[in-house]
């Protein structure tokens, strides 16, 4: 699985490289994909990567491995549905959508697509699959990337505790509606997450074994992870912390403490250093859009009180817009009734409460869902303190309790992604879903009845006003915000009847509209 990981970011990297040279040519792009695949391919063969083994113990084990299926099969009738969620459209695919467009990389001005300049480690994934097959390949590529960050968490918990046990934190993590539902779209969440847990697992492996080299491969992922998502910027403030633990813990000296330090934040950081060097190239901020504007700043939110505290994380677990499941609420009590035996569980507890003072602390950036690539690690407090109970009885009342909750999400999700299974099947077109489920009140856009494929040619420009999300324009335009003085468009677009200001409306006249998708052509009126 490591293997894997390193060998998707070289990928993601590789593509970067060739998109800043100008080389983003479809046969291009394939090369580089089959050469990587096979290397995938060899890989799996050499290491013989079973996913898990299917050798049943018992009942309870058929139990919680039905209800992990079930949720993955329901899971991928949502990915293989066309993409609705908002910043997929919004920047995620849009993105490697404008790059392929222009063969090339590039920053991308103004207040709509501020997000070009930022690490874009799984956009450079997508923009490898749009360049061969459609959005819905990209969402199945996301899906997976949720399968593989729980076969990571399964091995991980089979070296710790049994394979039960590990079946119910599967089961647990796998169950949250934050995770059903980030698997049916093309966000990134789960590629960070994926990244999170191995990076701990490596962290973990070096505390255990003394090999540094575990400790060189924890920063790599973690710096892949911050390539996926820059917040994940706050995971460097734990591993500090954790590595200042073990000097505590194991009383090595000085040196070794700062040789530490300096091994995993310099190559934590030198990971995702190409986006940096691009994003002050073009914006003089090694993190645009983050510090370059107030509204754009990584706010913290401070707790008023000790009360104030307590409530944020209430809201976080029990009245998140991403749902997270209620057990890790329930079991925060029982964390200090069932204490481990395992000295090394002290890592876990520092790592899970410092992802959560992190959360509630950017709430207000979008805390509850960025708890989600931290929540292996609290699922796995739930399965030592599941270990640690030794009343029979009181363990079948938790475990019933564990089933009751992670069943819930199998029958919410399926109803909530039952409308892909028409369009999924044949029964109804792209074109109908689409135009039944995007929200184009909200700035959503499509070609709803197909006339702007028609009148638009590729010799043609388009300026498209008031429209936010992007994805789904497949004929060259250009957006009011990153609009120059100089630039030249013979059609306008715009959302219901708003027309650019600072344009003379006597030199465009109306040629279409269209009511259910909001969307108003306007033609350039040339002089005779």
């Amino acid at each position: 699985m490591f293997s894997f990981a390193f060998l998707i970011t070289l990928y993601s990297y590789t593509i970067f490289f060739i998109g800043i040279i100008g080389l983003l040519y479809k046969n291009v792009i394939v090369s580089i994909s089959l050469f990587y695949s096979f290397i995938a391919i060899y890989l799996f063969l050499k290491k013989k990567l079973y996913i898990l083994s299917l050798k049943i113990n018992s009942k309870i084990e058929v139990l919680f491995i039905s209800i992990i299926s079930l949720q993955a099969l329901i899971n991928i009738i949502g990915a293989l549905g066309p993409e609705l969620s908002f910043d997929s459209l919004w920047y995620h695919l849009t993105l490697p959508k404008l790059y392929l467009l222009n063969n090339r990389i590039m920053f991308i001005p103004g207040g709509l697509l501020y997000y070009s300049a930022m690490p874009k480690l799984s956009e450079m994934i997508y923009l490898g699959i749009l360049a061969i097959k459609s959005e819905v390949f990209v969402k199945i590529c996301h899906y997976f990337f949720g399968i593989f960050s729980i076969i990571a968490l399964f091995n991980f918990s089979k070296k710790i505790y049994s394979r039960t046990i590990s079946l119910i934190i599967v089961t647990i993590f796998y169950s949250n509606l934050v995770v059903a539902w980030e698997s049916i779209t093309s966000y990134i969440d789960l590629i960070r997450t994926f990244y999170e847990i191995l990076a701990f697992i490596s962290f973990y492996n070096w505390i255990e074994y003394k090999n540094k080299r575990w400790l060189v491969y924890s920063a790599i992922l973690l710096g892949s992870a911050i390539s996926v998502k820059i917040i994940s910027f706050f995971s460097l403030i734990i591993y500090f912390i954790l590595i200042i633990v073990n000097f505590i813990n194991h009383k090595s000296s000085i040196y070794n403490l700062f040789i530490n330090l300096f091994i995993y934040i310099f190559i934590a950081l030198i990971i995702p250093l190409p986006w940096f060097i691009f994003s002050y190239i073009n914006t003089g901020n090694l993190i645009y859009p983050f510090f370059n504007l107030l509204n754009h700043a990584i706010l913290i939110d401070l707790p008023s009180s000790f009360v104030n505290f307590i409530y944020k994380i209430i809201l976080l677990f029990l009245r998140s817009p991403d749902p997270i499941s209620p057990l890790y609420f329930i079991f925060i009590p029982l964390i200090f009734i069932y204490k481990s035996k395992n000295k090394n569980i002290i890592y876990f507890y520092i790592y899970a409460f410092i992802a959560l003072l992190a959360c509630i602390l950017t709430s207000s950036t979008g805390g509850s869902r960025f708890l989600m690539p931290y929540l292996p690690i609290w699922t796995l407090i739930i399965g030592d303190v599941i270990q640690n109970i030794y009343n029979i009885k009181f363990k079948k009342f938790i475990i019933i309790i564990i089933i009751i909750f992670s069943f819930i999400s199998v029958p919410y999700r399926f109803i909530a992604n039952i409308r892909f299974i028409p369009v999924i099947l044949g029964l109804e077109s792209k074109n109908n879903f689409l135009k039944n489920n995007l929200n184009f009140n909200f700035g959503d856009f499509y070609d709803i009845d197909g006339y702007l494929d028609k009148k638009i040619n590729y010799n043609d420009s388009v300026l498209i006003y008031d429209i936010h999300n992007l994805y789904y324009i497949d004929f060259p335009y250009i957006h009011e915000s990153w609009l120059k003085k100089n630039d030249k468009y013979n059609f306008i677009i715009s959302r219901s009847v708003i027309f650019p200001l600072n344009l003379d409306k006597n030199k465009w006249k109306l040629i279409y509209r269209n009511f259910k998708s909001n969307v108003i052509l306007y033609g350039k009126i040339y002089d005779n």
